[in-house]
């Protein structure tokens, strides 16, 4: 018991001392041996009050170690597929939390990553990234480990595990195999997660190093160790809109990454983006991690309160033109529509392929099979080797412009007359004036597009990159 304490006094569980103390976990330490104070550290109200913090409460640096909570906050990263902690990221934590599965990976399970090896591999440096992951099978499928410890569950090819164990059961990851357990990560201000060493001796979250593009995997097989000591200091000196003015254990305020949206100057912590629900997608070099914001993220609320209604040949409807503003058209055709999902040699990936795009098999008779190795002709007219993956469907609607021009549509893009629009939507409508089909001109289409940051995803041909051909 520390000597602070007074005759009769009772020293607070953990629990209790991380909800009366406004104060850093060293404090103990440095009042109990030097009989001093330190200062406290300033706790914005939000982090203990506000709903998006209730999975993460506890897990807090400026807290005292609860390992428990780190181990309920790593089984819950598990409940639902692929069951990755890593591959979490890229799954909304309300959802996650929210899920009534609950189900625990069968001990032998594996299952598709949800992340492509480019983005381990893709940095500021090494634009270039040309890898395959051996610790995937041939259909794309990586073992699944929990750590006996503390309750991490990881793919194996996520998690950097290129030998997996037979006795999966015992299996430890590199914290606990270390005997690290009070290790935290020195990007962010949580606890929890898959950690890594790093190449200065501390450790870091394998989410936090995959989105921050200055920081990079020393052994992309392995995961680690993580080089951070390349970190900017414009980015060093960015504050989390989440956690701030928060410090982690490092007295520092670790690196926050911003939203990919245009120009939008959101900053936060990757671990508090992701309880906050901020959207992270996977994307094609030169966006590996493409962030999006709450504020922008408006799609997804959108969709959700949404009533998608049947439409016919001779409704009108709004879509979004290429300019990024929305017009009335008419629609001309309604049919059903097959994509393609493939996973490319290079480790990016599509899902929304036409039938006709693969060139070496005839779709006539049926998809390929899954797994079947194919050719995609892709819009730069060259061929990329790929696996198949399945096949989706959906209702297209086919638009007619006002200059006559057709273009196919998903339901989700077309909106309504009757409708209520969101206000990124109203905000954009708009109408061919007297100067005829003036939106089609490719020097306004251009100053919109710039005007608003959009988003470019070409794909890319990393042989040519090489100079393999």
């Amino acid at each position: 018991m520390p000597s602070f304490l007074g005759r009769g006094e009772k020293q607070h569980s953990v629990e209790e001392s991380n909800t009366t103390r406004l104060v850093t976990k060293l404090r103990w330490i440095v009042e109990s041996i030097n009989d001093i104070g330190v200062e406290p550290v300033i706790i914005p109200k939000s982090i203990t009050t506000e709903p998006w913090t209730k999975p993460i409460r506890n897990l807090w640096q400026h807290l005292l170690l609860n390992f428990a909570a780190e181990q309920t906050f790593n089984q819950t990263l598990a409940k639902v597929e692929p069951y990755c902690s890593i591959c979490a990221l890229f799954k909304p934590l309300s959802r996650i939390s929210s899920s009534k599965d609950g189900s625990k990976p069968a001990k032998n399970v594996r299952t598709l990553p949800m992340i492509p090896e480019m983005c381990f591999a893709c940095s500021k440096d090494n634009k270039r990234p040309f890898a395959v992951n051996s610790s995937v099978d041939k259909e794309g499928l990586s073992q699944i480990l929990t750590c006996e410890n503390c309750k991490v569950t990881v793919h194996a090819s996520c998690y950097g595990v290129s030998d997996v164990p037979r006795n999966k059961k015992n299996w430890t990851c590199t914290r606990c195999t270390r005997n690290q357990l009070s290790a935290e990560c020195c990007l962010c201000c949580l606890r929890g997660g898959a950690l890594k060493p790093t190449t200065n001796g501390k450790w870091c979250h394998v989410v936090c190093a995959l989105a921050l593009p200055e920081v990079k995997f020393v052994n992309i097989h392995k995961r680690e160790p993580i080089n951070v000591d390349t970190i900017t200091v414009e980015r060093a000196r960015l504050k989390c809109m989440f956690c701030q003015p928060l410090q982690n254990s490092d007295k520092s305020y670790g690196a926050c990454i911003q939203c990919s949206n245009g120009r939008c100057t959101s900053s936060f912590h990757v671990t508090c983006a992701y309880a906050a629900g901020v959207m992270f997608e996977t994307s094609d070099w030169p966006y590996p991690v493409y962030i999006t914001c709450n504020k922008h993220n408006t799609k997804e609320k959108v969709a959700r309160d949404r009533e998608l209604t049947e439409l016919k040949v001779g409704d009108k409807a709004y879509v979004k033109h290429k300019n990024t503003r929305y017009y009335l058209c008419n629609i001309v055709k309604v049919e059903g529509q097959t994509y393609y999902s493939v996973d490319f040699e290079d480790g990016s990936f599509s899902d929304d392929l036409y039938p006709e795009d693969l060139d070496n098999y005839d779709v006539s008779d049926g998809p390929p099979p899954v797994g079947a190795k194919v050719w995609v002709k892709w819009t730069d007219g060259d061929l990329y080797g790929a696996t198949f993956r399945g096949t989706k469907d959906h209702c297209m609607y086919t638009i007619e412009m006002a200059d006559g021009t057709e273009k196919p549509h998903k339901r989700d893009e077309l909106w309504l007359q009757t409708e209520e629009l969101p206000k990124q939507v109203k905000s954009r409508l708009s109408t061919a004036t007297e100067r005829r089909f003036n939106l089609f001109y490719d020097d306004e289409i251009e100053h919109e597009i710039a005007e608003h940051g959009r988003r470019v995803k070409p794909k890319i041909s990393y042989s040519k990159l090489l100079g393999d051909k």
